[in-house]
């Protein structure tokens, strides 16, 4: 029985140590960061675009909502973003692009993090909340969007004024 016992420990103790080891590794790899340009803020490990619920045609704008902000205070009516499968987007209004960038998706978190390029625009993440066309955007506080709520609807192109 002491036997057993013995075993048990030294069974726990290597097991604990491991656990350790591997929790200090995934820490490393996922605070590595890539240093180029615009994308110095990119995490290392979101360089797969293969998510087709993002990838699926341009969604357009529906609404928003700002805490601190009276309602209808952002114009959202003709803006649209199209992101790419190859980790690119552009986003615009009507049938003109203000402006272009990079985009990364972490699902395990579900955030999408957007890096404009040029830096006429500042970068901003959002938590993600999707249902087949519908995507809610919630800002987080990485980039100042905490307090900002976005919906957004799959069309199959861009808006146009009528």
């Amino acid at each position: 029985m002491k036997y057993i016992f013995l075993f048990f420990c030294f069974s726990l103790f290597f097991a604990c140590q491991n656990a350790q080891q591997n929790e200090a590794s995934t820490d490393a790899e996922s605070t590595s960061v890539q240093t180029d340009g615009f994308m110095k803020d990119r995490p290392a490990g979101q360089q797969n675009w293969n998510w087709t619920f993002l990838t699926n045609q341009i969604f357009h704008y529906r609404a928003g909502v700002t805490v601190g902000e009276e309602p209808g205070t952002t114009d959202y009516k003709g803006l649209w973003i199209d992101l790419e499968p190859d980790g690119t987007f552009e986003k615009g209004k009507y049938n003109k692009t203000s402006y272009t960038g990079m985009w990364a998706y972490d699902h395990d978190k579900s955030e999408l993090t957007l890096y404009p390029d040029p830096k006429t625009e500042k970068n901003s993440q959002w938590l993600l909340k999707y249902n087949d066309d519908i995507v809610i955007l919630i800002g987080t506080s990485k980039y100042g969007d905490n307090a900002t709520q976005i919906q957004l609807v799959r069309k199959t192109e861009k808006p146009t004024k009528e």
